[in-house]
């Protein structure tokens, strides 16, 4: 569904467009995809969703169910497909620990999990991390569909967004 667009909104896209149409080439990786990204980049290990503090995975499946996604993909809490990866920390990740937010335990204690994990949502390929910048990289790492690229629509420059995001995380001062 697309929306009118404020002056500012496009003014954003234009300049979306003119520093990032052309710089990637369209595509669309699913979760074992992104699996297998994250085993090439990290040492990973997948582990089953109860050993993540149940509040913080309630969060996270109701943002899954209630996003556009989960409304296009028809998704219940119930039936969910979730792959959780727990990332090793050690130099390769090291970067990935200095942004991420640990996760609240259960029991109302101020300890904190402090481990680094991805949750993929396999049916609408959904991510989220408790680490932003992470986050943001599979984003740009899943990519979008052609038709998106082509119809420029929503889905395209919120694609453009990340691509911007993540360049001015990379290269401060832009």
């Amino acid at each position: 569904m697309e929306t009118k667009k404020t002056d500012d909104q496009k003014n954003y896209y234009q300049y979306l467009q003119q520093n990032y149409k052309g710089t990637f080439v369209p595509h669309h990786k699913n979760s074992d995809q992104i699996i297998q990204f994250l085993s090439k980049k990290f040492l990973i290990r997948e582990i089953e969703k109860d050993d993540i503090p149940t509040l913080y995975l309630k969060i996270q499946i109701e943002n899954f169910v209630n996003s556009q996604k989960g409304e296009r993909f028809n998704l219940c809490a119930d039936t969910l497909e979730l792959h959780v990866i727990e990332i090793e920390r050690n130099a390769e990740s090291e970067r990935y620990f200095k942004d991420f937010v640990p996760m609240c335990r259960d029991d109302n204690s101020s300890e904190r999990d402090e481990r680094l994990v991805v949750l993929i949502e396999k049916n609408s390929n959904q991510i989220v991390s408790n680490s932003s910048l992470l986050t943001l990289e599979l984003f740009i790492e899943i990519g979008i569909e052609p038709d998106d690229y082509e119809n420029e629509n929503d889905e395209y420059f919120w694609y453009l967004s990340m691509l911007d995001r993540y360049r001015k995380i990379e290269e401060p001062g832009l």
